[in-house]
């Protein structure tokens, strides 16, 4: 199975896309071909992954090794992961896509810690259990917003959620904020529907941050439709944490509960998080339109119904590190007070009614309409041999094949799902393997993890001799792995390394990072909850680096985690990629710190070395700098 002709002649266009390199037609043209093309989006993504990871930093003329070993080692088509454009418009760099946090639910916590971390590892489990039993819902929340922009300091919305499980959802959000000219001043209103096969959104096109009124004067409404949706696809995924906060409470590490006074009449529990734990929980409710950005430094407290988890109220508070003002100098957010509250969500209805209507989903067809390609009902005898014989008590509800021709079977259980999809195995994918951690599958074979993302869910490869399995799913590492376990694909090793001349990227042992590579130091410091992930070596024109990355067991927000390149020989600092940079002192030496990039570079002995910490501050990154041994 190949990409059609007009994919592989923009392979070119899609590499020089990502260097800022093509015209604005080409790249309008590549544009609208990624927003309905599942493969190729799969490409651009791998392929930025690659250059992100292979960069060598640590000398000026050593070359960018993405586009050799790329041409080599052609990546499989990798599915259901398109982005959902709207979300990301108005958020941060930072937190586009993983941050911070989960465990698997359920950890045992040891008796010395305090009551409220205690607490929260029932808490925990008890998310997990409310997500598989929600079946019909519906809510109305009071929003205030505060920062949007300096002539509007505040504004007021209403938002009504309905959801029934395990894919129909609606959310509409009504703007009641008194601006200084409203013809000049474009209405926040959001409507998004969705249903198992289709899902629409109508929303206000975005103004620029710091762009006042005059945006407004060109400013439209527009309404997107998806059809033949693969089930629980990216692109037409429900943000459904308003309902239930599944990715933002269940396993979070470090997270600590306590008893709170009622909220709305209701018995609660508070839970504090920083945002870039959060951020399902926000991104529920601002899926579309225009709204102010948030640091991930900032603070999110929660309050969650004692016996539904429904969430009665959350609000984002301004951080009050150095880091984050800077942040929002560069943001023109100038009214941004540190302790300040920045949004303010409370719930003024919550219920779980017997029944929902039908219609109540029913998506209309208008606007830009494009296709997820998705077509039902394959036949029995392929559904059986994909289907695995653990499902964690997960009952079937679709299955069918993609465009590309993957067949594909989805399970679910209330807000909890998983689907499976399979197609021909082709060549190893170098930019997902060495991307992703390799763990060992109960009772044998390989699977390869990634975490999920702000708009991905958790994933797990099995490449077979045959036959490559993609798991993705809410549920936990632990479960993906029993599943996996069950299937009739056992997975195989990726080879250690990938050759093109004289340049090589091998796979190295995250947990020992000197044995990798002499030069190279291991930190001694990690924030709470994150591990050696997935570490790599490359060479190349007599130059050595070792990336290494370190993540979260679960989730990883801004899609990096923390990443540690270590480079030699190496004499200078490369040139600056920003104008702002901050002179640091690293363990004795002077380096250098992008706040925009959450990077911290300097030079030891010959050794380039830089911490890459987008969701975390100047503090953190030093900390873990001068742990390194």
């Amino acid at each position: 199975m190949k990409a059609d002709a007009r994919c592989e002649s923009l392979r070119t266009d899609i590499s020089a896309r990502l260097d800022g390199e093509i015209d604005g037609t080409t790249a309008r043209s590549v544009e609208q071909h990624l927003a309905t093309c599942a493969w190729c989006r799969r490409y651009e993504e791998s392929l930025a992954q690659v250059r992100r990871a292979v960069r060598l930093q640590g000398a000026e003329e050593v070359p960018d090794l993405a586009a050799e070993i790329m041409e080599k080692v052609r990546p499989l088509r990798r599915i259901h992961e398109a982005r959902r454009e709207w979300i990301l418009r108005g958020r941060i760099a930072g937190v586009a896509a993983l941050a911070a946090a989960l465990f698997v639910a359920g950890t045992t916590l040891p008796s010395r810690r305090s009551p409220g971390a205690a607490l929260a590892s029932g808490l925990q489990e008890r998310v997990r259990q409310a997500a598989r039993q929600l079946t019909d819902y519906h809510a109305t929340y009071r929003v205030l917003e505060r920062g949007w922009r300096p002539a509007v300091p505040q504004r007021r919305f209403v938002a009504s959620v309905w959801f029934k499980a395990p894919q129909s959802y609606r959310l509409q959000v009504r703007d009641l904020t008194s601006y200084p000219d409203p013809a000049s001043w474009p209405r926040n209103d959001l409507d998004l529907i969705a249903n198992p096969h289709r899902m629409w959104t109508k929303e206000p096109t975005v103004c620029p941050l710091a762009g006042p009124p005059s945006c407004a004067l060109a400013a439209r409404v527009e309404q997107r439709t998806i059809v033949h949706r693969a089930p629980f696809d990216g692109a037409g995924s429900v943000p459904s944490d308003i309902v239930v906060p599944l990715e933002t409470i269940a396993g979070a590490s470090g997270l600590e509960a306590i008893r709170s006074r009622p909220v709305a009449g209701h018995a609660a529990y508070r839970v504090t998080l920083p945002y870039r734990t959060a951020a399902p929980l926000v991104d529920a409710l601002e899926t579309g339109g225009s709204w102010r950005p948030f640091s991930p430094l900032d603070r999110v407290d929660v309050w969650l119904d004692r016996s539904t988890w429904f969430p009665l109220r959350f609000r984002v508070v301004a951080s009050r590190s150095r880091d984050r003002n800077e942040w929002a100098h560069r943001q023109g957010l100038t009214g941004d007070r540190p302790g300040s509250t920045l949004l303010d969500v409370r719930a003024a209805h919550f219920s779980i009614p017997s029944h929902l209507p039908a219609g109540l989903f029913s998506a209309p067809h208008v606007g830009l309409v494009r296709s997820g390609g998705f077509k039902g009902a394959p036949s029995p005898r392929a559904v059986r041999r994909l289907q695995p014989s653990d499902t964690e008590g997960l009952a079937r509800v679709d299955s069918g094949r993609t465009s590309l021709g993957q067949r594909v079977v989805a399970y679910a259980d209330g807000l909890t799902w998983l689907t499976v999809t399979s197609e021909p195995a082709l060549k190893w994918d170098a930019a997902a393997i060495m991307g992703a951690e390799q763990l060992p599958v109960p009772g044998g074979g390989t699977g390869y993890f990634e975490p999920a993302a702000e708009t991905l869910a958790r994933r797990l490869d099995v490449y077979g001799q045959h036959e490559h399995v993609a798991l993705e799913s809410n549920l936990p590492r632990a479960s993906l792995l029993r599943v996996a376990a069950s299937l009739r694909t056992k997975g195989l090793t990726a080879p250690l390394g990938f050759h093109n001349g004289a340049s090589s990227l091998t796979r190295e042992p995250a947990n020992a990072i000197p044995i990798a590579a002499s030069f190279a130091a291991a930190p001694g410091y990690l924030p709470d909850g994150y591990h050696p992930s997935t570490s790599f070596l490359s060479r190349s024109r007599g130059v050595a680096t070792l990336t290494t990355y370190f993540r979260q067991r679960e989730v990883e927000y801004d899609g990096v985690g923390i990443k540690l390149v270590q480079s030699r020989p190496a004499a200078a600092l490369p040139p600056p990629q920003e104008r702002h940079l901050s002179e640091v002192r690293v363990d004795g030496v002077l380096g250098r710190w992008s706040a925009e990039r959450g990077e911290l570079e300097w030079i030891s002995n010959g050794t380039y070395r830089a911490v890459s910490v987008p969701s975390f501050d100047l503090a953190t990154a030093l900390r873990i700098a001068e742990s390194l041994r």
